[in-house]
């Protein structure tokens, strides 16, 4: 292998050595690379793909000169055998010769099957899949060159170079496909048994009455700009001390959003909070003051709020319908008028 390979190429093999790779005759009988025990075949590391790569680059260059001076190339047929493109046109007439003669054969028989017909000789040439002296001749004399044969080689061995870097690059991405899916299915599976823990645990708290979630209390009213406030840091404590989820501490800002929202619409009545029960404190409940003043200042605080908001919307309107008149103006003022 090393003597077909570029100098360039072959110096960076080790001959000493053997590949360890297993192949359908047993052990790989290429050199590997140096400091390493694979060949260039079944090597995956950066340095035998830079040598695959280089070796690819290499051999195209070559190819690309010698065809460029329209040198003759063998090709191998079905047996590995190299023959040349006058070699190969005198097997494929005397293919199809054979071809065309046997139906023909077979039709006469067929037609007239009681009248004797001549037997064909055993010893005639279209009975034998061996060529005739004369085909050999023609054969013989239509034999390829030395250079031919060598240039033919070194294109099956491009191409086969060619196939081995896609093959690696495949089979590459099918690793990497199947290790994402199985690090899916890992995630997917401890998802699962997270889940199973955590409904066992449940169930285990709803027998004996104790409730692992922990419950929250809101004192005052939600919907003023500081009772979100003050809400909104309640929350954010208690996810701090990891006293709640994240999931219900998202739920429960997103309320504190719709409240927001409601209020950014145009709503400026106060609401009638409900006052907590009366419990003992401890480690399973907790009360988030929001707004604790009375109705009358928050009305108020509420009108101003919505009066600010609908007067940045009249001047915000006041400002485009300006606009409108200004085009209107310096529409009309470009118009052509009357004489």
């Amino acid at each position: 292998m090393t003597t077909s390979l570029p100098p360039e190429i072959a110096a960076q093999l080790d001959p000493l050595k053997q590949c360890r790779a297993p192949s359908l005759y047993g052990q790989c009988a290429y050199p590997p690379v140096r400091g390493e025990n694979f060949c260039l075949e079944h090597t995956r590391t950066p340095l035998g793909k830079s040598l695959r790569d280089r070796l690819i680059t290499i051999l195209a260059q070559n190819l690309r000169s010698q065809w460029s001076q329209n040198k003759e190339t063998a090709w191998p047929d079905d047996r590995g055998i190299y023959m040349s493109d006058a070699q190969a046109e005198i097997l494929a007439r005397r293919s199809a010769n054979s071809i065309q003669a046997s139906p023909d054969q077979a039709n006469s028989a067929q037609a007239n099957p009681d009248k004797d017909s001549p037997k064909p000789d055993k010893d005639s040439p279209q009975n034998h899949s061996e060529p005739t002296p004369e085909e050999l001749d023609r054969l013989m004399d239509a034999e390829p060159p030395h250079d031919a044969v060598f240039l033919g080689q070194t294109a099956m061995h491009y191409f086969t170079a060619l196939e081995l870097r896609h093959s690696h690059a495949i089979t590459d991405q099918l690793l990497r496909q199947k290790a994402a899916a199985a690090v899916r299915e890992i995630s997917e599976i401890r998802r699962e048994q997270r889940r199973e823990a955590y409904r066992a645990r449940r169930s285990v708290n709803v027998e004996r009455g104790d409730h692992a979630a922990h419950r929250i209390y809101f004192r005052g009213d939600l919907s003023t700009p500081f009772g979100i406030a003050a809400a909104s840091d309640g929350i954010a404590r208690l996810y701090a001390e990891g006293r709640i989820t994240q999931r219900r501490c998202d739920t429960l800002l997103k309320s504190l959003r719709l409240l927001a929202m409601a209020r950014v619409l145009g709503s400026g009545r106060p609401l009638n909070p409900i006052e907590p029960p009366s419990l003992k404190l401890d480690q399973t409940w907790s009360i988030i003051e929001a707004d604790l003043r009375p109705y009358a200042s928050r009305r108020a605080e509420l009108k101003d709020l919505r009066a600010r908001l609908m007067r940045k919307r009249t001047d915000f309107n006041a400002v485009g319908s300006e606009q409108d008149q200004n085009s209107e103006v310096i529409q009309a003022s470009s118009q052509p008028r009357d004489s």
